[in-house]
């Protein structure tokens, strides 16, 4: 086989393997864009279903769906402090 004979050869490998990868790259792009999309559908289902709440205590409004640890006490959720006294 000649020098360049190797080089097409080697090129052709190249060209599939970029061929390849693209092909991934655009089905995981497509993946993540159906996902953006659910997660837009999902949040304004819980918009329509909860309205945001104002906290008696520090008087920032919140959805309690997605309260977090870090949220303020006052608002609904996992209790992050319970005693039996």
């Amino acid at each position: 086989m000649t020098a360049a004979g190797v080089k097409s050869e080697l090129a052709q490998e190249v060209i599939a393997e970029l061929t390849a990868l693209q092909n991934a790259l655009k089905a995981a792009y497509t993946q993540l864009n159906n996902s953006d999309k659910e997660m837009i559908k999902a949040k304004s289902e819980l918009s329509k279903e909860e309205t945001e709440k104002q906290c008696i205590n520090c008087h920032k409004p919140y959805h309690p769906r997605l309260n977090t640890d870090s949220s303020c006490t006052y608002h609904s959720g996992k209790i992050k402090f319970y005693s039996c006294k």
